[in-house]
């Protein structure tokens, strides 16, 4: 009895140190508190917990969703980008433009990747090459593409957009609405090469805490990497990056380390 005991209470005490370690990463009042609503929701308003309510929020948050992931890996990084609404506006006023002229999906679906992919190619040279805080590039391209979308529509709704060119935003596939599915494949497509995948450890802020958290007395990531990453050291790289000569080159944050 004795030994059952025992093993019940180092069961406890595992499942107890687990959950101390969830609850402790930098990810979880949040989570908390959509569950909190979620409960508050679904015994407040009758038929929230519907496939047909769930399938309607998923559509009406896709787009957001899909921005939400790319920032995301940006902020893993450790740095900002929040000129993504601005230029979110731009490239559909490309898309809706390209579409007026050529019609169909693919040239001005390509052709808006292509602006995208611009602005987010100044915004990362202006922080990796010239060593601008991220948050003063992309402040400053918000408001450069918030004006240049402004003078290109003249605040005008682009118009006449044909059929083709909206099935991503008003299509279905099996049932399905497309910006659900699309951003399903986005978030599977991140997931599966991001640098969170079992295995993969990234030295990032939030990576750094949940390792402080997860063995106090070491500084190594918890999936066992060679590479120490601590919040000291993370900002350390980063204050010596801000402060760099010029012509020097920018220093990698606590260099990723990867676990294979």
């Amino acid at each position: 009895m004795s030994v059952a005991a025992e093993a019940v209470g180092a069961r406890g005490g595992v499942d107890a140190g687990a959950a101390k370690r969830v609850l402790a990463r930098p990810a979880a009042p949040a989570v908390v508190f959509l569950a909190i609503l979620i409960v508050i929701f679904g015994v407040s308003a009758s038929g929230f917990f519907t496939f047909d309510n769930a399938r309607g929020i998923l559509a009406s948050i896709a787009v957001i969703g899909v921005m939400a992931i790319g920032v995301n890996q940006v902020i893993l990084a450790g740095d900002i980008d929040i000129s993504v609404g601005s230029m979110l506006a731009l490239c559909a006023v490309v898309v809706g433009a390209v579409s007026t002229s050529v019609g169909g999906l693919i040239v001005p679906l390509l052709a808006g990747i292509a602006a995208g992919a611009a602005v987010g190619a100044v915004n990362g040279t202006l922080t990796t090459r010239a060593r601008i805080p991220s948050i003063i590039v992309t402040l400053g391209m918000l408001y450069a593409l918030r004006g240049l979308t402004l003078v290109v529509t003249g605040g005008n709704w682009v118009t006449g957009i044909p059929a083709p060119t909206r099935v991503l935003g008003t299509g279905t596939v099996l049932g399905m609405e497309a910006p659900i599915l699309l951003l399903l494949a986005v978030a599977a497509a991140v997931a599966a090469v991001g640098p969170t995948r079992p295995g993969v450890a990234t030295c990032t802020p939030s990576a750094a805490i949940a390792a402080r958290h997860a063995s106090p007395a070491s500084t190594s990531m918890p999936c066992g990497c060679a590479r120490s990453c601590s919040p000291a050291r993370w900002s350390g790289s980063r204050r010596r990056s801000s402060s760099a000569a010029s012509g020097a080159s920018r220093p990698t944050p606590a260099s990723a380390s990867s676990c294979r």
